[in-house]
């Protein structure tokens, strides 16, 4: 995994009108006070992970990548987050058939889409958020040359 899957994965998010500006690396940010721009919701916020690096052959470093992201979907209600979660798994899982994500220089396979675990409340801030958290990732090669 490289800063350059983080960049791409997020800029494909972003072709979703509901999450320009509004998809996030690590944590949410606010902007400064009395900014006229605010965070609202429905925000993805990704957390990228490196996966599993493997070599194909003993005889060259090809190296194989497989990129992997959490993402949180968060939403003012549970309809909210619902709704982003069915927005994302038909960007990058439209038809049963995970996309592409291009990253210069790399090969990649199509993306696989999960959401390992039910609706999230988080009732420590008020009011309360509702998220769901979904998984993806890909094997990644480098392009011939």
């Amino acid at each position: 995994m490289s800063y350059a899957d983080t960049v791409a994965l997020k800029a494909f998010i972003e072709t979703l009108p509901t999450f320009q500006q509004a998809t996030f690396v690590g944590e949410a940010t606010k902007p400064a006070p009395n900014s006229v721009n605010v965070v609202s919701t429905p925000y993805v916020v990704l957390f990228p992970a490196d996966g599993t690096n493997t070599t194909d052959s003993l005889t060259g470093p090809h190296l194989v990548e497989n990129p992997e992201y959490t993402g949180w979907i968060v939403g003012d209600s549970a309809e909210q987050a619902g709704i982003g979660l069915g927005l994302i798994r038909q960007l990058l899982f439209p038809g049963g058939l995970g996309v592409r994500i291009a990253v210069d220089g790399r090969l990649n396979d199509r993306c696989w889409f999960e959401s390992p675990v039910p609706l999230q409340r988080d009732a420590s801030v008020t009011p309360p958020l509702h998220y769901h958290v979904f998984r993806t990732g890909w094997r990644s090669q480098p392009a011939p040359a």
